[in-house]
């Protein structure tokens, strides 16, 4: 420890959730959850409509990815020479489905569903998914 420091005064470690939500725009984040609370407090939907709604947002993650990393690099001078957010078009919509499943959404719904495969794949994908954007980064890809 650094003298004056104690471990209270460091950041707290994200929790893998928090990692994955990290990859996931903010705007996709928020909407998903206020129209999952309304699905939530429904009663008598269509099976299909909760379905419908995850497919919409999962469509739409990696068009919104795109432009907030295009907004960021407008403003940022250090990321006016990366060319596109391919790494975000991708990350983002597999790192939504990962979430999705880890919180349930639709998913409780079918009867392979356990709340431990969303947790493991959620494990795993904290580990791989900063990996991926790294490679896909790089200009070279895993070369060299």
């Amino acid at each position: 420890m650094v003298p004056g420091i104690t471990r209270a005064d460091l950041p707290s470690p994200d929790s893998p959730l928090d990692q994955v939500v990290k990859f996931i725009p903010v705007e996709v984040v928020g909407s998903f959850v206020f129209a999952d609370s309304i699905l939530r407090s429904s009663v008598a939907l269509p099976w299909w409509i909760p379905w419908a709604v995850f497919a919409g947002f999962l469509v739409l993650s990696p068009f919104v990815a795109w432009v907030t990393w295009l907004k960021e690099r407008d403003g940022d001078p250090k990321l006016q020479k990366l060319k596109s957010p391919v790494h975000q078009a991708v990350i983002a919509p597999l790192a939504f489905v990962v979430w999705v499943l880890a919180l349930g959404g639709p998913f409780v719904a079918v009867e392979w569903y356990n709340a431990v495969y969303g947790g493991l794949l959620l494990a795993f994908f904290t580990l791989l998914a900063p990996v991926a954007v790294y490679v896909l980064q790089r200009p070279n890809g895993l070369t060299p």
